[in-house]
C-alpha cells in the first residue's frame, strides 16, 4: 500500500517519501540485499526503512521468527550512535508506526513519549503527504502519545520471560520455566570467563541465551566481545532451533 501510494504521489506531484518525510521504505524480507550495516542491529530485526540520518533505521522485530505476520510485529528504532541504547521499541505494530508518524509529523519524533508541539508553519508538502497516508490507511492520530507509550512498555514487560538492557527482552519460545541472566561486566576474556559463558549458552534456556546475545549486541563487541567458543555454541543453538535468518545475520557479524 505504501509503495502504491508513493507511486501515485510521484506521478501526480513528483514527490516521494525520502524527500518529504525523510525515510526510504526498503523492506527486504529474507534477502541478501538487505543492508544490516551495524553489528548492534538485533538478529531478529527485519529492515523496514532507512532515514536521511544514516545512523537511524527502523525495523520489524520478528521475536526470533515467531510472529505469524510482519503486520503484527513490533517496530523498533535503531540508533547506531549517540544514545545509551541502540534499539528502542517505538510501536506495537506497523499501523501504530504510521499513526505515530501522522501524530508527531516527523519521522525523527517517534521515539518521544511527548506530543509534538502544534506547528503552524508545518511544511504544506509534508502535511499533504501525511494526510494522504492517513486517508489511505484509514487511521487517526493518537489522542495521547504518553499514554500509548506507557501502555506499550507495560505490555512488553509482561510479554517477555527474560529482560534485556534495551528492554526488548525475549518472549517465550519454549516450555522452559527457569530463565537466567549472566553478568556481562567484563571487557577482557580470560579462560575462566570464556568457560562460564560457554556453560551458560549450552545449559540455560534458549530464551536466556538469546537475551545474552541481545545484551552483547547492545553493549558492542568492542566492550563485550564474543569469545570464539561461545560464538560457535550460539551458532549451533540457532541452527538447532531452526533460526535460519538469525543464523545468517549472526554469521555476517
Amino acid at each position: 500500500m505504501l509503495e502504491q501510494l508513493e507511486k501515485e504521489l510521484k506521478e501526480e506531484l513528483g514527490l516521494d517519501f525520502w524527500d518529504t518525510i525523510g525515510i526510504f521504505f526498503d523492506y527486504w524480507p529474507e534477502d541478501d540485499n538487505a543492508d544490516y550495516e551495524w553489528e548492534s542491529m538485533p538478529l531478529d530485526m527485519v529492515l523496514l526503512g532507512s532515514t536521511s540520518i544514516s545512523t537511524c533505521t527502523f525495523g520489524f522485530l520478528t521475536e526470533f521468527s515467531t510472529v505469524d505476520d510482519l503486520s503484527n510485529a513490533a517496530i523498533i528504532q535503531h540508533e547506531a550512535l549517540g544514545l545509551d541504547k541502540h534499539s528502542i521499541l517505538i510501536a506495537r505494530n506497523f499501523i501504530d508506526f504510521l499513526r505515530l508518524l501522522i501524530t508527531q509529523k516527523s519521522i525523527f519524533g517517534l521515539m518521544s513519549d511527548q506530543e509534538a508541539e502544534p506547528d503552524d508553519d508545518l511544511d504544506p508538502t509534508l502535511e499533504l503527504i501525511l494526510n494522504r497516508i492517513q486517508e489511505r490507511f484509514q487511521i487517526e492520530p493518537f489522542e495521547s502519545i504518553k499514554a500509548y507509550k506507557q501502555q506499550l512498555v507495560q505490555e512488553r514487560e509482561k510479554s517477555v520471560v527474560v529482560q534485556t538492557f534495551n528492554s526488548l527482552g525475549v518472549k517465550r519460545l519454549t516450555d522452559h520455566i527457569t530463565h537466567l541472566k549472566i553478568d556481562l561486566d567484563y571487557n577482557e576474556i580470560d579462560e575462566r570467563i570464556e568457560e562460564s559463558l560457554l556453560t551458560f549458552v549450552k545449559t540455560a534456556s534458549i530464551e536466556s541465551a538469546l537475551a545474552y546475545v541481545r545484551d552483547v549486541q547492545e553493549m558492542s563487541y568492542t566492550d563485550v566481545p564474543f569469545p570464539e567458543k561461545v560464538t560457535v555454541a550460539v551458532k549451533s543453538l540457532l541452527q538447532q532451533h531452526g533460526f535460519v535468518n538469525e543464523l545468517r545475520r549472526f554469521d555476517a557479524l
